[in-house]
């Protein structure tokens, strides 16, 4: 919720405030005679404007660009060696995922060594379909599956 108290000269103001897509979105409520009613009309602008701002973001995350790096990684996989105190190493997929209409930040690993490497990578991409709210066999979903080869050990050791 972004509303604030603004004042100018004697006149008192509720600026609802929120930003999305590089743009800035504002609206006055003049607070005239009572500040309940105001403030009651600024949280009903506020929630218009934080429906607008999630519609943004959940087409932005339906575009590959999205999800996809520069490098042709998946936004939020890496392939990773845990090192553990009495075990042997092992190679995983480690997604730590910040969905953005979401409070917490999505997190497990999938291990290569058990799934081997195309079957484990397929099992990341599904989750985080799974976690975005689209299909696998999506347009989207099949592009994040194209990116396989950014993760093999020869690119991995380029960057």
């Amino acid at each position: 919720m972004a509303i604030y108290d603004h004042q100018y000269g004697d006149l008192s103001y509720y600026r609802v405030f929120r930003a999305w897509g590089g743009q800035e979105h504002q609206e006055y409520i003049r607070i005239k005679r009572s500040k309940e009613a105001a403030y009651k009309k600024a949280l009903e602008v506020d929630a218009r404007l934080a429906k607008a701002q999630k519609a943004f973001i959940v087409q932005q995350t339906l575009l590959p660009d999205y999800h996809l790096r520069s490098n042709g990684q998946v936004r939020g996989l890496r392939r990773v060696l845990v090192k553990r105190k009495g075990r042997a190493p092992a190679e995983v997929f480690e997604l730590r995922i910040n969905i953005p209409w979401e409070e917490e930040i999505r997190r497990t690993t999938i291990s290569i060594s058990v799934h081997g490497e195309q079957k484990a990578f397929l099992l990341a991409v599904e989750k985080i379909c799974e976690w975005y709210g689209f299909k696998v066999k999506s347009k989207l979903g099949q592009c994040l599956q194209s990116s396989l080869p950014a993760y093999t050990p020869s690119n991995l050791n380029d960057n």
